[in-house]
């Protein structure tokens, strides 16, 4: 395919064909749809990769997700698929992409919100929807109050928490329980691996996530399944472990290196030092487990 200009007008020619004629001020190309955009004075339209007109120019705005197209004409958002099967009647005041080609998020004229795809529409008055992974949209109900919502199967995870969030990069879920300082983590499956205090998330790198607090720490993958801290850094020479709620380390086969006796750990970093706090003062222990700062 080329996008070609000529006298000022573009096209597109496949191969030695021209598939869409020299009409067009500007011509965009989605190669996730295979739909080409074209814009004809502040309009758009919509032709397939075989130069058939899926939509006229005469939208005012759009946005592409996978095999469907939102389009604004005259402050009216219709949905279509990429055959210009038009997906609702509804007039929405936003429609919103997700990471998922197969949904959008729409917000009606009410405040509410809903689930659209090409063979679906999920309407149950959500005061508010975010894409969590997979089939999966965290929703907010009338009380305020958060849960998950699956298509097609409907809630998995009931709307009683203060808030839910995905970990940032993992198919994985916190939620902070009301009146209390307790967060669920939910794995991709939607099952409780764990429940801490007073939880604070961080990204150890692409595959990885660690959660903790004053007192505890566990290791999640993509998958939001706990794994250990040896997957995580196989390349140390000693890991955090914990015994009657004290902090210590141990090589890979579980041999003792530093006797648990304090209050808190890090793992070591890049270059082969940990933090070890005892009565609230840190210091730091290198590789060997010796210590290269006394806590103070």
């Amino acid at each position: 395919y080329l996008i070609c200009m000529n006298r000022g007008k573009k096209g597109v020619y496949k191969n030695k064909k021209k598939i869409i004629e020299f009409n067009y001020q500007n011509i965009y190309y989605s190669d996730i749809s295979d739909v080409f955009t074209v814009q004809k004075g502040n309009k758009y339209g919509f032709y397939n990769s075989d130069g058939h007109e899926i939509l006229e120019p005469k939208y005012e705005e759009y946005s592409i997700a996978g095999n469907y197209i939102c389009v604004t004409e005259d402050n009216i958002k219709t949905l279509y698929d990429i055959n210009a099967n038009a997906l609702n009647n509804v007039n929405y005041i936003s429609m919103i992409e997700t990471e998922n080609p197969e949904y959008f998020i729409a917000q009606k004229e009410n405040g509410n919100y809903c689930i659209i795809s090409k063979n679906i529409t999920v309407d149950e008055g959500f005061s508010y929807l975010s894409y969590a992974f997979d089939d999966y949209f965290i929703f907010t109900d009338e009380n305020g109050k958060y849960g998950i919502w699956k298509v097609w199967e409907g809630i998995k995870v009931p709307a009683d928490y203060e808030y839910i969030l995905k970990i940032e990069g993992k198919n994985a879920l916190e939620a902070k329980k009301y009146d209390s300082e307790e967060t669920d983590i939910y794995s991709k499956n939607m099952e409780i691996v764990s429940t801490i205090s007073g939880a604070i998330v961080d990204t150890v790198d692409e595959n990885y996530s660690v959660i903790y607090s004053n007192s505890e720490k566990i290791y999640i993958n993509k998958d939001g399944k706990i794994v250990s801290n040896i997957e995580v850094y196989p390349e140390n020479k000693i890991y955090s472990i914990k015994k009657d709620d004290r902090w210590g380390y141990a090589d890979k086969n579980g041999n003792i290196i530093v006797d648990c006796e304090y209050d808190f750990v890090t793992e070591l970093n890049e270059y082969g030092y940990a933090a070890i706090a005892t009565k609230g003062v840190w210091g730091v222990i290198n590789e060997n487990g010796e210590i290269i700062v006394e806590p103070s």
